[in-house]
């Protein structure tokens, strides 16, 4: 019964911090490619905005989806 419980609480804590990162294009809103961002838990600029090949944005949102935060 405690193994039980300890994997259940892993995996609540998993999901509560899993949750509380911000999308990954919220750090580079209003900045352009190339910008430093940070991402994550930490205050360091330790990432770059990019913009992801692959992406096709929506062009009825204010937002650009497709330049996201990629951390060193």
């Amino acid at each position: 019964m405690r193994k039980f419980f300890l994997y259940i609480m892993m995996l609540f804590i998993t999901m509560f911090f899993m949750n509380n990162l911000p999308a990954p294009w919220w750090p580079c809103f209003q900045k352009q490619d190339g910008d430093k961002c940070n991402y994550g838990y930490n205050c360091q600029n330790n990432g770059s905005c990019v913009i992801m090949v692959e992406c096709v944005d929506n062009p009825d949102t204010e937002v650009n989806e497709c330049l996201v935060c990629k951390t060193k």
